[in-house]
């Protein structure tokens, strides 16, 4: 799968394990669900809150989905079974990580016909000290 990376640092005080938790989550979806796509990583800072995007090219969600993407075990279609690893868990557990943290995620349909997932995070988030999640 082609990775295309835009990485800007946002210094932030965070549960650092917690958080790239939340951020492989995501990422691994796209691998699973959108396989053979282009995926594209953002982290950027707009306003005070550091942005993670995840937006792949694969064949996207119905509005039904999308509203109800981050339930618990809620799986899309027949394709998102437990058969085939997913206990409709994942993005439940990353808004859980996201909203412990101050945040908010969200999930929107792309000019790429994809997903785009995101995770929004306030900069003063957390109390264990300034640690790096991802680095350029």
């Amino acid at each position: 799968m082609p990775v295309s990376l835009n990485l800007s640092r946002a210094p932030m005080m965070l549960d650092r394990g917690k958080v790239r938790q939340a951020l492989l989550a995501i990422m691994h979806n796209a691998t699973r669900y959108a396989s053979g796509s282009r995926l594209s990583i953002v982290a950027k800072l707009r306003g005070s809150e550091a942005i993670f995007q995840c937006q792949d090219s694969g064949p996207g969600m119905s509005d039904v989905d999308i509203e109800h993407a981050f339930d618990r075990f809620w799986r899309a279609d027949d394709s998102r079974s437990r058969a085939s690893g997913g206990s409709g868990l994942g993005l439940s557990v990353v808004r859980a990580i996201a909203e412990a943290h101050g945040g908010s995620t969200s999930a929107k349909r792309n000019e790429f016909g994809g997903m785009t997932f995101e995770i929004a995070l306030p900069t003063d988030c957390g109390s264990r000290g300034s640690q790096s999640v991802l680095s350029p």
